[in-house]
């Protein structure tokens, strides 16, 4: 019985993608700003509400407000009506993201991410053989994306596995974990209560296998080890179960979601999606664009609702959409929220005096003439670490270290300096930048939530009629579960997964 909590006032899953869909398409002009950009682009008065503008005057502006609106939720009575309510709407569309007792009730005493999710793919695969829905003594798990082998030797205490990653360093590092468990080296298990820590000597096989992880390579790959398997037990199939801890982008999307619907010996999966910025999506919300190779939307049911509202995410709202202040104290918001000024602040400089930093290569861009002036750009760039100093003291002092980062340091004077930030479009700088960002991350969890729904429902929406399950005789329930507390792990979601026959009436 597939299940997920939505929201309170939500009974519907489609009719709660209606209302993401809608409130994101509203509030897209919002989403789609990088804090970078939006000194550059006069993004206050061109695009800011009129009636918002009043929190970043010099008599009204309180960062500790605003860090009380992202921290705790706090709403002060003077603040817009129009603001309240998009507050307020922010706080009702985003998903529930508590650990219920109810779900893990062993397992939340389990202290380390990894461990906890360790016991869940265990006991998940326990129950499902129970349910004669697998053969425990058929059961092999892949896991994909498996880095160091952290997920890998955890679960190989009590099933095979099979350790798959893109980077052979990281390959070679999981190997070498391993082989430090068996040598007493390492211990990543240990022994509760009266019952000792499994005898590393009784572990069970662990594969490594370094490919290109998508999903045709991976459909392959399951394939392949079926066959080998079938080859070693007299034509006997193996039970696979794709697992994943922190799967990036649409490696959790379309490799580990096709591989699970297509192939017949996949009957398990558990998957914690992360890096939603990496997702790909589509160009357009033509019907043909609609074809499964992008990791995000999944679902049809969500695409039609994000067709009705005209929404695309695009890169910088799902990069939104991994960014939130969970984790943050009041100082840690504060200081980066200044960085962001700084940082964006900085971005304005390079505009105001049109200067390019020096390529890869060391080239720069030549001096624009009065003939042929040279269009403004945006900068992308990377500027690396600087000094604590430069974070530590004013903006000047910052933007003399990260110029001289950027090889331009001789380009810029301080009296210049000086004169930039006291240009009237940046003396509310700061103020400015603390309003849009604390007000624009709120709509994180909301497009975090569409995501997440997303996934669900494409997850349910291979039991469709006349897809590959239903062909097969074959149904899958689903159930997306809150695993981690929100402040240990942001990307707290689990998916579990699971074929089984249908039940012919």
């Amino acid at each position: 019985m597939s299940y997920m909590r939505l929201p309170p006032g939500h009974q519907d899953p489609t009719e709660y993608i209606e209302s993401l869909s809608k409130f994101l398409a509203k509030f897209q002009w919002l989403s789609s700003i990088h804090a970078y950009d939006s000194l550059t682009e006069d993004f206050w008065n061109k695009s800011w509400p009129s009636e918002w503008r009043a929190l970043a005057d010099e008599d009204l502006f309180e960062s500790e407000q605003l860090i009380g609106l992202v921290k705790d939720g706090t709403v002060q009575d003077s603040w817009p009506q129009s603001l309240k309510d998009y507050i307020h709407a922010c706080k009702e569309l985003s998903l529930p993201r508590s650990v219920l007792h109810s779900d893990f009730p062993e397992k939340r005493n389990v202290p380390q991410k990894t461990a906890r999710f360790a016991r869940v793919i265990l006991d998940f695969a326990s129950t499902a053989a129970q349910d004669s829905i697998v053969n425990n003594e058929a059961v092999k798990i892949v896991d994909v994306g498996a880095g160091q082998g952290y997920l890998t030797h955890r679960v190989s205490t009590e099933y095979p596995c099979v350790a798959v990653d893109f980077d052979q360093i990281q390959t070679v590092g999981s190997v070498s974990r391993g082989a430090n468990i068996k040598k007493g080296k390492l211990k990543d298990v240990r022994g509760v209560g009266n019952v000792p820590a499994v005898n590393v000597n009784s572990r069970k096989e662990v594969l490594y296998r370094t490919i290109h992880i998508n999903s045709e390579k991976l459909m392959e790959l399951v394939k392949e080890l079926n066959a080998e398997q079938m080859d070693l037990k007299d034509g006997k199939s193996t039970d696979f179960m794709l697992v994943g801890l922190h799967a990036c982008g649409d490696l959790s999307s379309i490799a580990m979601l096709k591989t699970f619907e297509a192939v017949e010996s996949v009957k398990l999966m558990a998957v914690v999606p992360c890096c939603f910025n990496l997702l790909t999506e589509p160009e357009s919300l033509d019907d043909s664009c609609f074809t499964g190779a992008h990791g995000f939307p999944a679902s049809k049911s969500v695409f039609s609702a994000m067709q009705r509202h005209q929404l695309l995410l695009g890169h910088k709202s799902r990069n939104l959409s991994c960014q939130n202040f969970d984790r943050f104290d009041a100082a840690g918001i504060e200081s980066n929220l200044t960085g962001h000024y700084k940082r964006s602040l900085l971005d304005a400089l390079l505009w105001h005096f049109n200067l390019d930093p020096p390529g890869k290569d060391g080239t720069t861009v030549p001096e624009p003439s009065e003939a042929e002036p040279r269009e403004r750009k945006q900068h992308k760039f990377r500027l690396g670490k600087l000094p604590i100093e430069a974070f530590e003291g004013s903006f000047i002092a910052y933007a003399q270290a990260a110029l001289q980062r950027l090889g331009l340091g001789n380009r810029v004077s301080e009296a210049e300096l000086q004169a930039f930030i006291s240009l009237p479009q940046y003396v509310n700088a700061k103020r400015q930048i603390f309003v849009v960002h604390c007000i624009k991350s709120l709509l994180s969890r909301v497009l975090e939530s569409l995501v997440l729904m997303d996934r669900y429902l494409g997850i349910t929406e291979m039991n469709s009629e006349g897809g590959l399950l239903d062909q097969a005789g074959v149904q899958v329930d689903v159930r997306m579960l809150n695993l981690f507390d929100i402040y240990e792990s942001p990307r707290n979601v689990v998916f579990l997964a699971r074929k089984q026959r249908k039940v012919v009436e």
